[in-house]
């Protein structure tokens, strides 16, 4: 599951630097790791956007999710106002004592009114996240297999629950709302990457 989230956001080009293995990587604090990859994507962005030096990415903690084994996944996102590619950073902690994490750049306004997934869905672990492009959605609610979750969104980012992803679903529903929960978009069989 690890090595085909890597190989799939490294071949769709979004990563930015993938977590090394997990004999170094759980000896650093969650905030470690955020730090560490946000200014890994600052080289990518600089490369990007022609910037003859790496921005300080200013980033904000999108929503977490702990599951009842322990792991705890957290979403980081770039914040909003910066007039650069926006980035996300996705870490997953394992009680402490395995870490895994992707992120890339890329996304947002300009791929216009479409919603994407990004990450992997399975029924065991289900590290999966998701692009509103320009909607101006404030929290979106997400369905597969009948079961239903409301996640709020951050420079256009949601993490998806696990108890949502795990239910071996190929594709989600996904209702995009606005600051009074009211449905401003929908996008129907939002597929996950590798399903």
């Amino acid at each position: 599951m690890i090595k085909r989230l890597a190989v799939l956001a490294c071949g769709l080009g979004l990563i930015a630097g993938c977590t090394a293995g997990p004999a170094q990587e759980h000896q650093r604090t969650r905030e470690e790791r955020v730090v560490a990859q946000f200014a890994k994507m600052a080289a990518d962005v600089a490369g990007k956007e022609s910037l003859p030096r790496p921005p300080q990415l200013s980033y904000l903690l999108v929503d977490e999710d702990r599951t009842d084994d322990g792991r705890v996944r957290s979403l980081w996102a770039t914040a909003p106002g910066q007039n650069l590619s926006r980035c996300f950073y996705l870490d997953t902690e394992n009680a402490g004592q395995f870490v895994q994490g992707a992120g890339g750049c890329g996304g947002g306004p300009d791929r216009g009114r479409k919603v994407s997934l990004n990450g992997a869905a399975d029924e065991s672990e289900g590290d999966l996240c998701g692009d509103v492009g320009s909607w101006a959605a404030s929290s979106v609610s997400i369905t597969a297999n009948g079961l239903e979750a409301t996640v709020p969104v951050k420079n256009g980012y949601f993490l998806v629950p696990v108890r949502v992803t795990t239910t071996g679903a190929r594709a989600y529903d996904v209702s995009l709302l606005d600051g009074e929960t009211k449905v401003i978009g929908q996008a129907a069989d939002v597929k996950a990457p590798g399903r």
